[in-house]
């Protein structure tokens, strides 16, 4: 039975020592397949890639190479099929935790320089047990391999590709990972800029990495890099091998390449029948939801706070400051909950879909907040629905601090005003008898329930690449 085996070494000290058993080889059974939505996307798969060669998977597209890269690297989960690492069943969280991989759309912060970027990498990824000397050497090391030194002080955002595709590497490269996938580095480059990037994942292959990359229509000049040749059509592997071997297979199988014509062009022709930072464990999905979590509360707080200062006493509330406190918290906690319906609407969905979906999303809140609809007036069946409503218990929070808690009565200027009395506000409204701890803690558990919907739509996001 025909197996896919990567084999690599660990490099340690600056030399190649072979391992017994670490995650750094693996194969696959011929039997491996891969479907998705009723549709074989890969059939019977099997091949070879070594350390300290430069592997290329190549394909018409959707041929099945970047599921492919994607069942390898440990993204996606085959239908069928054993996967091995040295000759045993691969532990996917200790495999990727030796590898990375690229992404095609890898995604860079914009507004850091590429020297912040590594900064930042290596403080995630290599830890408190690695000192600040050795990782600014380790980044120094790897700007100068991947030819950055001149953008080191260059915002992310004003790269040009190739640069962006050399950082988006450089970026895994800090954990010195001894097997790298990736899929399509080359896409949406030049010939120049694709052949000073081949070059450079040729020279780390050189270095006893797996390099594993997938690509759509290589040239002549790139396949002259390239060691090993696997090809894809229909979601079978039609060909694997060196490159040099594959002229005389295509002349074993009666299939004659016209002279000067490339030929991995020459072979899908003839045999017609294919998303950073969480997957590469930089950290985990707890780590960054928590952080990004924390880090907007300040800004979410500061301007609230802001508004609450101004608007309470331009509104002329008495000078209370038990009343002030409760005022200030409500609308502070209300900002909190809004930010977590945010990002239950970030993690559900798309940019441009929550743009259009979000307004919609915030209506059944809004409705049922006690503004335009009294909760008395409302059919019975309905009314569990305002206790839904975070905005609902914003306003008891506000009416609390502005009329409860026995206000005297208020001056009126005029011939009649109707609520001179705060009571008689709070009765016609039904919020006679409200406490104010029972809107912290509703606001709070809408809060915790938005909170951790977002998690888990986040987690099922990163999972499934939707």
């Amino acid at each position: 039975m025909d197996k896919l085996a990567i084999v690599c070494t660990l490099r340690k000290n600056k030399k190649e020592i072979p391992q017994a058993f670490l995650p750094d080889t693996l194969h696959y059974t011929h039997s491996l397949h891969y479907t998705q939505r009723h549709k074989t996307i890969l059939n019977e798969l099997s091949g070879q890639f070594n350390a300290g060669e430069l592997s290329i998977i190549v394909g018409q597209s959707g041929a099945g190479k970047s599921s492919l890269l994607d069942i390898l690297s440990g993204y996606t989960k085959p239908t069928s099929g054993r996967i091995y690492v040295n000759g045993r069943t691969r532990n996917v969280k200790t495999f990727r935790r030796r590898s990375c991989y690229v992404l095609q759309d890898d995604k860079v912060h914009d507004m850091l320089t590429v020297q912040e970027s590594l900064k930042v990498a290596a403080e995630l990824k290599l830890g408190n047990h690695v000192s600040g000397q050795q990782k600014q050497q380790r980044i120094e090391e790897i700007i100068t391999s991947l030819g950055l030194s001149q953008t080191r002080n260059t915002r992310a955002g004003n790269l040009s590709g190739g640069q962006k595709k050399r950082l988006a590497i450089g970026l895994e490269l800090v954990s010195d990972p001894p097997i790298m996938f990736l899929d399509e580095p080359t896409s949406g480059l030049d010939c120049s800029i694709s052949m000073q990037l081949i070059y450079l994942l040729h020279l780390l292959a050189r270095q006893g990495r797996t390099m594993v990359i997938s690509m759509h229509q290589p040239s002549t000049m790139l396949l002259h890099m390239v060691d090993r040749l696997y090809a894809i059509v229909a979601g079978r592997c039609a060909y694997m091998g060196s490159v040099s071997s594959l002229l005389p297979y295509l002349r074993e199988i009666n299939l004659i390449c016209p002279p000067y014509h490339n030929p991995v062009d020459f072979f899908p022709e003839q045999i017609p029948v294919i998303r950073r930072e969480h997957f590469n464990r930089w950290y985990n999905t707890g780590a960054y939801y928590s952080s990004t979590l924390v880090a907007a509360l300040p800004t979410q707080t500061v301007c609230t706070l802001s508004f609450t200062f101004i608007t309470y006493w331009l509104t002329g509330q008495p000078i209370d400051y038990k009343r002030f406190i409760i005022y200030c918290s409500t609308l502070v906690l209300v900002s909190y909950v809004s930010l977590c319906v945010g990002l239950f609407n970030g993690s559900l969905f798309s940019v441009k879909n929550g743009v259009i979906f979000g307004p919609f999303f915030i209506m059944p809140f809004t409705i049922f907040s006690g503004f335009f609809l009294r909760y008395d007036d409302a059919p019975f069946f309905i009314q569990w629905l305002f206790h839904l409503s975070f905005l609902k218990h914003g306003l008891i929070g506000l009416v609390i601090a502005i009329f409860g808690m026995d206000r005297p009565k208020l001056p009126c200027t005029d011939l009649y005003c109707h609520y001179t009395r705060p009571v008689q506000f709070l009765k016609d409204n039904g919020m006679l008898g409200e406490q104010f701890s029972v809107t912290v803690v509703a606001l709070c558990l809408i809060g915790f329930v938005f909170i951790a919907a977002a998690y888990v739509v986040l987690k099922v996001r990163l999972k499934r690449k939707w």
